[in-house]
């Protein structure tokens, strides 16, 4: 078959247009690849979309008015004359330190008290250098890379076809972690008091605010607990009011907190059994 000239540079100008549109082509597929991702991801729970749309927020409390102190050992803290606790006492397991206090209808653990793990990012490839230097930060400033991944926010398609390789890997890592967190759906905020630095995700649920998860940080890094506010048994309630008064006037008071049986000695002489 004789192919004419005009056929020949019709055939060039569509090679040229596709030639042209390819990496547009290569970025939109890619684009949609990464959008049907995050949308198996958002459509995982049946409040995952929800939770990844909430907005953590900053606060300053005040000290409660009428407080009574509180010795856990390594730590001391205030609740409010009406939320004294009722019991305090010591589970110590397989080398893990818990502090469970019963206050009202509710219960408050602390959680073995150690210094922040490191995080190992070596196994990343060099070409993904900004969620390498995440996973770093997870261990170095727990409280601001919490912070980080809780302000992720569903991506639109424009910005997820933009999104380098280590963009993408960064946010899906931080929308992942934000959905697989199990507290935070009735609010998120991070605080500092004089010595102690922290984050709380309250509530399972929009508008739950009976439990909540914390983290508290000594003011250097050098030290960190997790703080576990839940209901009894056919109870509910504010649990996030004690989180807060907790968060307000926390303070670690041990020096080394990697040494556990110094540990277990000031907890023994806060009469903790």
């Amino acid at each position: 078959m004789k192919i004419t000239k005009r056929t020949a540079i019709t055939g060039a100008i569509v090679l040229a247009a596709l030639a042209a549109l390819s990496p547009l082509l290569i970025r939109l597929w890619t684009g949609w690849r990464r959008h049907v991702a995050v949308n198996t991801l958002l459509n995982s729970g049946r409040t995952a979309r929800e939770r990844v749309n909430v907005v953590p927020v900053e606060k300053t409390f005040a000290a409660p008015g009428d407080g009574k102190a509180v010795d856990i050992g390594f730590a001391k803290f205030e609740l409010g004359k009406e939320d004294a606790p009722s019991s305090i006492r010591l589970i110590d397991s397989a080398g893990i330190i818990y502090i469970a206090l019963k206050s009202g209808d509710f219960y408050i653990s602390f959680m073995n008290p150690s210094a922040p793990a490191e995080r190992d990012a070596a196994e990343l490839p060099g070409d993904f250098p900004q969620t390498a230097a995440y996973i770093r930060e997870v261990g170095s400033d727990e409280i601001a890379a919490r912070i980080a991944m809780e302000q992720t926010r569903p991506a639109s398609f424009a910005a997820l076809c933009a999104m380098s390789k280590d963009e993408y890997l960064l946010y899906y890592t931080k929308l992942q972690l934000k959905v697989g967190l199990g507290f935070g759906g009735g609010g998120v905020f991070w605080f500092r008091n004089a010595e102690t630095k922290g984050i709380a995700e309250v509530g399972g649920s929009p508008g739950d605010r009976a439990s909540g998860l914390m983290s508290l940080i000594s003011a250097d890094g050098g030290k960190v607990v997790e703080c576990y506010v839940k209901p009894a048994k056919g109870k509910t309630g504010d649990g996030a009011r004690l989180i807060e008064q907790i968060a307000a006037t926390f303070v670690f008071t041990v020096d080394n907190i990697a040494d556990k049986d110094e540990i277990r000695r000031k907890i023994a002489a806060a009469g903790i059994k």
